[in-house]
């Protein structure tokens, strides 16, 4: 009897060590997911805001890219960088509505405190702008100081007979294929005098990072992708598959252009099956530009990325520049800078409010002349 007894004892004492090893296992399991999926969303909230990840240090020299340097020092940890994203139909994600440091995004995902009005008003014009974070606006002081903000106040001086109504759908890392899903699905539906891509370059940051823009997921993407692998893995489902293929290398800059040139033929047959105008616009870069280099814009400059960027660029240029497809114009805009003498870059991309105002101005132009030939 005895012996019966010391064997249930031992018995229930494995018994009950085995489930506090697996117990754990659990929890250090859980924990070190939990860790990891936490490491990957704070890189992606600290960088929502211009002072999460950039040292306060270096902001009296990026302020010189602006209109007001010491206004835009005082002010600058609160631009908005990385606009927080929630996931969008048919793009994987785009802009959160709601606020986010100085920047408002309303409820149809346009960075705009103003929301857009089911059907258009009498005399009123509407332009879309779409693209990725130097479309949206990343950095800049104020919704009226990103490029969509200052071509609204360009059109409207001294028009008398229509007012102008731009605006911005673009998000951070989105691609041509993201603008062309978005003009397909959204911006056609919504009575446009003209859409404008403002674009190019991150077709050729994805392709340098080897990624096929027509299969592949940005950042944000990636996020959430990582949130739902983490959390089927915590309840015991097993980590999701990658469908998504990276290659080795960077993809061909002809590759690239081909790419891109396939998304704005689709994109332009979307447009021109509501009667509307499309723009392409080859977005200028720190790689790209002309224009004499200040001491801190040289010093900012990737030159390891810059042959692939002007390679890339280059067969954008050629291969969209050469499409003869009714109702689409293209303007390359790489040279707007080439005889500034100011800071206008922040970082190899994104211009100040500076650079913005110069961009729309010169886009005031063309848009004009389109509307006014359509």
């Amino acid at each position: 009897m005895n012996d019966l007894r010391i064997k249930l004892v031992l018995a229930l004492a494995v018994t009950l060590l085995t489930a506090a090893l697996l117990g754990t296992g659990i929890l250090i399991g859980s924990y070190l997911e939990i860790r990891s999926l936490r490491g990957s969303a704070s890189e992606a909230w600290r960088r929502e805001l211009m002072g999460g990840f950039i040292p306060p240090a270096e902001w009296p020299d990026m302020a010189r890219a602006y209109h007001e340097p010491e206004a835009a020092l005082e002010a600058m940890e609160g631009f908005t960088w990385a606009v927080p994203n929630v996931p969008t139909p048919f793009v994987g994600s785009g802009p959160r509505p709601g606020t986010s440091g100085n920047a408002t995004i309303n409820r149809r995902q346009l960075r705009s405190t103003r929301e857009l009005p089911a059907r258009k008003e009498a005399g009123v014009a509407r332009i879309f702008i779409t693209g990725g974070s130097v479309a949206f606006g990343s950095g800049a002081p104020s919704q009226d100081r990103t490029i969509g903000g200052y071509l609204e106040g360009e059109l409207n001086r001294g028009s008398t007979e229509t007012r102008f109504r731009v605006h911005t759908l673009a998000n951070p890392a989105w691609a041509s294929t993201h603008e062309r899903i978005l003009i397909e699905n959204r911006l056609s539906e919504w009575q446009p005098d003209l859409v404008i891509s403002f674009s190019g370059l991150n077709d050729v940051h994805w392709g340098q990072l080897g990624r096929d823009v027509m299969w592949f997921r940005t950042y944000h993407d990636h996020l959430f992708w990582s949130l739902n692998d983490s959390v089927l893995r915590l309840l015991g489902r097993g980590g999701l598959v990658d469908v998504q293929a990276v290659a080795g290398q960077p993809v061909d800059p002809p590759l690239v252009a081909a790419r891109l040139a396939k998304n704005v033929q689709l994109a332009t047959v979307a447009l021109r099956m509501r009667d509307s105008p499309y723009l392409f616009v080859l977005q200028p870069s720190l790689y790209t530009t002309g224009k004499e280099l200040s001491p801190r814009e040289s010093a900012r400059l990737n030159r390891q990325n810059q042959a692939y960027f002007q390679r890339a660029s280059q067969e954008i240029r050629d291969r969209v520049g050469s499409l003869r497809e009714e109702g689409l114009s293209f303007l390359d805009l790489t040279p707007v800078f080439d005889e500034v003498k100011q800071d206008v870059f922040l970082d190899n991309v994104h211009p100040g409010d500076r650079g913005n105002e110069m961009i729309a101005r010169r886009l005031a132009e063309t848009v004009r002349r389109i509307l006014e030939s359509g």
